[in-house]
C-alpha cells in the first residue's frame, strides 16, 4: 500500500510522545522495485585539517558547510568526524570501522530527537581507503549531540570494543569544525596528490 500524510495533523501531547492523525492507507496493486546501481571507477578525494580552510566549487569544510549548504545561523556549530583504522589487513580494518561507523550513527543520548541516523555521510559508500587504513568522514550540526561528542565517542569506542577486538590496530577520532578546533577541508583531487604529513589524506572510494 501508499501511505498517504497529505492530511495528517501532528500534535505534541508530551516532551517525548506526539499524537499523529488523519494517515490514511491506500491500497495499490502489487509492485516490484528494482535498484541498481554500476561502478565507474575510483573517486580520488582530499582531507585537509586547518584554521584558514575555505569552502569552494571542488569540495566543503566542516565549520562552514560540510553538513548542509545553508550558512550556520547564530549560535549553531558544525561538528565534522573523521574515524581512521589502521594497523591490520585491509579487511580487518573494514570490518572495524563499519562497527564504529554503524554504532555511532545509531548512537542513543540524552535529547535525541530522531532515530534514522546521528549523521550526514557525504559519500556512499562510506568508508574510504587511504594509504595506511580505512576512513569514514561524518558530520552534525544536532546540539544535543555535539555537546555530548565525548562521552558518545568514549561509549562507542567501548561497546565496538565488546564485539570486535582493537588489539594490533590504531584507531584514531579526529575532531574539527568547532570553535576551538580546526576546520576540514574535503576535496575532489587528481589522481597525482598524496599526502605528506599528518593533517592530509588522499583517499578513494569506488563511485556508482
Amino acid at each position: 500500500g501508499v501511505l498517504k500524510t497529505k492530511q495528517s495533523t501532528f500534535t505534541a501531547i508530551s516532551p517525548s510522545v506526539v499524537e499523529v492523525l488523519g494517515t490514511e492507507l491506500a491500497r495499490v496493486a502489487p509492485a516490484v522495485k528494482l535498484e541498481g546501481a554500476r561502478m565507474l571507477g575510483p573517486q580520488s578525494v582530499k582531507l585537509e585539517l586547518g584554521s584558514h580552510q575555505e569552502s569552494s566549487q571542488d569540495g566543503f569544510v566542516y565549520g562552514i558547510n560540510g553538513v548542509e549548504d545553508r550558512p550556520l545561523g547564530d549560535g549553531e556549530e558544525e561538528l565534522g568526524i573523521v574515524i581512521i583504522v589502521s594497523g591490520g589487513s585491509m579487511d580487518r580494518n573494514k570490518s572495524h570501522l563499519a562497527l564504529l561507523r554503524a554504532s555511532l550513527l545509531h548512537w542513543g543520548f540524552e535529547g535525541r530527537t530522531a532515530t534514522a541516523g546521528n549523521l550526514a555521510f557525504p559519500f556512499s559508500p562510506s568508508d574510504l581507503q587511504c594509504e595506511d587504513g580505512f576512513l569514514t568522514v561524518c558530520g552534525t550540526r544536532d546540539p544535543a549531540f555535539i555537546s555530548q561528542w565525548p562521552a558518545i565517542q568514549q561509549n562507542v569506542q567501548d561497546y565496538v570494543s565488546t564485539l570486535s577486538s582493537s588489539e594490533g590496530l590504531t584507531i584514531r577520532f579526529i575532531s574539527a569544525g568547532l570553535q576551538g578546533l580546526p576546520r576540514l577541508a574535503v576535496m575532489k583531487v587528481s589522481d597525482g596528490f598524496k599526502g605528506n604529513n599528518t593533517s592530509s589524506w588522499r583517499c578513494e572510494t569506488m563511485a556508482a
